[in-house]
């Protein structure tokens, strides 16, 4: 009911709202969001054509040896024009998920090698084509210490 002043009121007649709300369905905020961040990374994706500050892309197919001697597989995306003595950022992303099933994550990774930096994608032990048995549960201690090695041996490559 709304009060339009006084002792006069306008109460909305039950059709009437039910109507309203058939002919215009409420979107939840979730989907709203999601068509936000995809309409932005289309435009970035489509707006970073190749220009003079597009480094290219080299992909290298690396094995990241565990202490137990377990290899696990990475791929690294690195600027095409690295060279040997040059030292840049790299962007980890450590998944269980299997990182060559999902081509729509090579034009992130892309993204970055064409703009500076090695972006690397690991598949966790036991997942992939990493070697090793799978953790018995998220987040074990194997899993961590292993994550830790990565970021090391990144850490350490010239």
């Amino acid at each position: 009911m709304q009060s339009l002043g006084g002792n006069v009121s306008l109460a909305a007649h039950p059709a009437a709202i039910e109507s309203h709300a058939a002919s215009k369905p409420a979107t939840p905020r979730w989907r709203s969001a999601a068509r936000l961040l995809l309409t932005a990374a289309l435009a970035l994706l489509t707006s970073t054509q190749l220009h003079a500050a597009d480094r290219g892309v080299h992909l290298v197919q690396a094995s990241i040896p565990m202490p137990d001697g377990v290899q696990l597989a990475a791929t690294l995306y690195m600027p095409a024009d690295l060279r040997a003595d040059e030292r840049v950022p790299a962007l980890l992303e450590y998944l269980p998920y299997r990182k060559d099933d999902d081509e729509p994550d090579y034009a992130t990774h892309a993204y970055f090698a064409r703009h500076g930096y090695v972006g690397v994608r690991v598949d966790i032990r036991g997942f992939g084509n990493s070697g090793g048995t799978p953790p018995t549960r998220e987040y074990s201690a194997q899993e961590q210490e292993d994550g830790e090695r990565v970021i090391a041996w990144l850490a350490n490559q010239s």
